[in-house]
C-alpha cells in the first residue's frame, strides 16, 4: 500500500461523558465562548421528577422491587414481587402512590399524600435540576462539533474529524465539560469525569479518504432529508411554508459551506458533492417559487433542475 502525508492536519476526537455535568459551569463556559446558542438545555422537570423517584420510594424488602411508571401528568409507583408465583389473569404489580407533576404552576401531588416524601422529591429536583445527564452532554458535544463543521467517521458517532484550523477552539470546548464534571457521585466516592480526547495527526491518503467517505454519506443522507420532505409535502397536495423553506435554503447553504470548507483542506475538488447540494437547493428554491406564484401546491419532482 503506498501511503503518502499530505499537508492536511487535524485530529480525530472523541469523548467519555460524566455521569453529571454542571450545567451552570457549562453555561459560563460556552458563554465567554460566543456559543451561547449552543448550550445544552436545562432538563425538564418530568425527567428531573423521574430521575428523584427511585431514591424517594425504596422497597419494603429484598424481595420486593420499585418500578416506576409513565402515567399521564406524571409517574406510577408500583411495587412488584417477581418472586412469587403469578398466574394468568391475576394483578401484576401494587401501585404503592402516583405522583403528578402540574407543568403550569409545577405543584406536586402525591397520592397517597406524605410529607416526608413530598420534601425530598422537591430539594432532590432541585438538585438534579442543575445537572446534565451523560446523554445530554453527548449531544451538546456532538452539535457543537457539527458548528465547527467536523465529520463524523462512524455511522453511528462516536469519533470525529475535526480540521486543524477549528482545533483551538474544539479544545476550549473540551476544557469547559471537563471542568463542569462532577467531582463526586452521590455516595461521595470519586465520579470519573468528562474527558474529551483530541488525537492531533497530519492526515495521509487514507485519513482524507476515511474522511472523504463519511463527508460523502453525511451530505448524502442530508441531501436526501431535504428532498424526501419535499416530495412527500407536494404528493400529500401541501406545499412548504415560508419559515419552513427558508430553514431548508438555510440549511443547504451550510452543508455547500461545508463542502468548500473540505475542498480547500484537502486541496482537491469535491463537484459530486457540490451537485448534490445545489440539487437540493434547486428543489426548495422551485417549491419556494411554485407557492409564491400560485398558492396551491403543484407536483413537483424533488431535485429536478
Amino acid at each position: 500500500m503506498n501511503v503518502q502525508n499530505l499537508s492536511v492536519g487535524g485530529a480525530v476526537t472523541l469523548w467519555r461523558a460524566a455521569k453529571s455535568t454542571n450545567r451552570k459551569q457549562v453555561e459560563e463556559g460556552l458563554n465567554e465562548l460566543g456559543l451561547k446558542d449552543l448550550i445544552p438545555e436545562a432538563r425538564s422537570l418530568m425527567s428531573c421528577l423521574r430521575a428523584v423517584l427511585d431514591d424517594v420510594y425504596q422497597p419494603a424488602d429484598k424481595e420486593e422491587r420499585i418500578v416506576i411508571r409513565p402515567i399521564p401528568e406524571g409517574f406510577a409507583v408500583v411495587a412488584e414481587r417477581p418472586k412469587e408465583k403469578h398466574y394468568a389473569g391475576s394483578d401484576w404489580g401494587r401501585i404503592m402512590a402516583t405522583v403528578l407533576l402540574d407543568e403550569t404552576d409545577f405543584s406536586i401531588t402525591l397520592d397517597p399524600f406524605d410529607q416526608d416524601k413530598a420534601n425530598a422529591i422537591a430539594n432532590q429536583m432541585r438538585n438534579v435540576h442543575e445537572w446534565l445527564t451523560a446523554g445530554s452532554v453527548g449531544k451538546a458535544l456532538v452539535q457543537l462539533v457539527e458548528h465547527l463543521s467536523g465529520v463524523g467517521l462512524r455511522p453511528n458517532g462516536g469519533a470525529y474529524w475535526i480540521n486543524d484550523d477549528r482545533l483551538d477552539e474544539w479544545v476550549k470546548i473540551g476544557d469547559v465539560f471537563e471542568r463542569a464534571s462532577a467531582k463526586e457521585d452521590e455516595t461521595g466516592k470519586p465520579a470519573n469525569p468528562n474527558a474529551v480526547y483530541v488525537l492531533r495527526v497530519v492526515a495521509d491518503e487514507q485519513m482524507v479518504r476515511a474522511v472523504g467517505d463519511a463527508l460523502t454519506t453525511e451530505i448524502e443522507s442530508a441531501v436526501a432529508e431535504i428532498e424526501a420532505e419535499i416530495t412527500d409535502s407536494t404528493q400529500n397536495g401541501q406545499s412548504l411554508s415560508e419559515r419552513v423553506a427558508d430553514a431548508r435554503l438555510a440549511r443547504v447553504g451550510k452543508l455547500l459551506a461545508k463542502v468548500r470548507r473540505y475542498e480547500t483542506a484537502f486541496d482537491r475538488p469535491l463537484q459530486k458533492l457540490t451537485d448534490h447540494v445545489n440539487r437540493a437547493g434547486i428543489a426548495v428554491a422551485q417549491a419556494t417559487m411554485l407557492r409564491a406564484a400560485s398558492g396551491v401546491s403543484q407536483p413537483l419532482t424533488a431535485g429536478a433542475c
